[in-house]
């Protein structure tokens, strides 16, 4: 399958630290769950990156291998304070994404690799950040996607890959679809992670969640992005992760709600306008009209959009029978 993925790889050098006499290929495949032959394909690509080398043989004559001096060598780092809050806001806004996940441990483990290799003052210091700036949850997907999936969907989209995937639709009522996908970007959003790939022979991408894939398995095959694609850009036009046209939105909302709505950006296209009254309008042009018709509705009848037209006579409709439900 190529090159290996760094979490792989990062579970053998954490087995070979500390240990003076290192460990063969069958030791580091039954402590690292890989196969013998992963094993070994793993050890090349770190013995070329200068990370390990032989150890000798075992009394079976069997290879053992060790951390250089280089891969044992810890790194001494000085943080400002400024830097150390940096640090440790990343890890909060990385922690939801990966929890219940195998990579929980990998974010906390790189959390405390980091931090003992701080002086003796910074290491103090990081625990005091730590202690200011607690992880708070916040809503996020009951169901989380297996590590392995997080893996090989960020690398095939690293290495433009095609991946083979088991799929289970959100109304699909439970039944999964095959797709054969060309991944062009990882993005979180609300708790959530998301993958912007190309389904079958289809040319516009669309968004799967991560958590939704009951399989995925990388192919031989590689892709070119379509010409002229910027993740970034595709990612930022919608309203969330939902996709489609992009409309010219114009929302207005009372004076009551207006210094909640005016201190968020909500969308990076937004400008908001006084009016004389006191109430605000919010004008912004983005794609995803689920997500922008649920932000208008959670603020009731503070809030009125103006246009789309259409969308006005959709949001009208949904309230009378919201009305009719409620009779």
């Amino acid at each position: 399958m190529g090159k290996p993925t760094w979490v792989r790889m990062e579970r053998l050098l954490d087995a070979l630290e500390n240990q003076r006499y290192g460990k063969t290929v069958a030791e580091l495949a039954e402590i690292c769950g890989l196969t013998r032959r992963s094993v070994q394909r793993y050890l090349r690509t770190l013995q070329d990156e200068g990370l390990i080398e032989p150890a000798g043989l075992d009394p079976n004559r069997r290879q053992r291998w060790r951390l250089t001096e280089f891969g044992r060598r810890p790194v001494r780092i000085a943080y400002s304070i400024g830097e150390l809050l940096a640090h440790r806001l990343a890890l909060q806004s990385a922690a939801p994404l990966v929890q219940d996940t195998e990579l929980q441990d990998a974010l906390r483990s790189l959390a405390v690799k980091i931090e003992s290799a701080l002086p003796d003052r910074f290491r103090r210091m990081a625990r005091d950040v730590a202690l200011a700036l607690p992880v708070r949850s916040f809503p996020r997907k009951a169901v989380r996607p297996a590590a392995q999936v997080i893996e090989d969907v960020l690398e095939a989209a690293i290495r433009h890959q095609v991946l083979e995937a088991e799929y289970r639709p959100v109304h699909g009522r439970g039944a999964t679809r095959r797709y054969r996908l060309k991944p062009l970007a990882v993005f979180p959003h609300r708790g959530a992670l998301y993958v912007a790939a190309i389904a079958g022979d289809h040319t516009t991408p669309v968004n799967f969640a991560l958590e939704r894939f009951v399989s995925v398995e990388p192919t031989q095959e590689s892709f070119e992005p379509p010409a002229g694609f910027d993740a970034g850009e595709f990612v930022r036009r919608s309203f969330g992760v939902f996709d489609g046209p992009v409309e010219e939105v114009r929302v207005r909302f009372s004076a009551q709600v207006a210094p909640v709505v005016r201190e968020r950006v909500w969308h990076e296209s937004q400008t908001v306008h006084d009016l004389p009254d006191g109430d605000i309008e919010v004008r912004l042009r983005a794609s995803g009209w689920p997500e922008i018709r649920a932000w208008i509705l959670s603020y009731g009848e503070h809030a009125e959009l103006l246009e789309p037209a259409a969308r006005r006579d959709e949001i009208r409709r949904e309230l009378a029978a919201m009305v009719e439900r409620y009779r």
